[in-house]
């Protein structure tokens, strides 16, 4: 029972942490996108300027 119960909480223990290592890269991944999307708006303001 007891052997159970510790791989019961390994086991829900993994889920959070890939739960949140998902959520973190997703949002890494947001924030880069944002950045490069910027740098490529600038890009064509000062182009557009020059």
């Amino acid at each position: 029972m007891f052997h159970h119960q510790v791989l019961q909480l390994f086991f829900v223990d993994n889920l959070n942490a890939m739960a949140k290592y998902t959520l973190y890269r997703i949002y890494y991944v947001a924030l880069y996108s944002l950045m490069y999307l910027e740098y490529i708006a600038l890009y064509i303001v000062v182009s557009k300027i020059a």
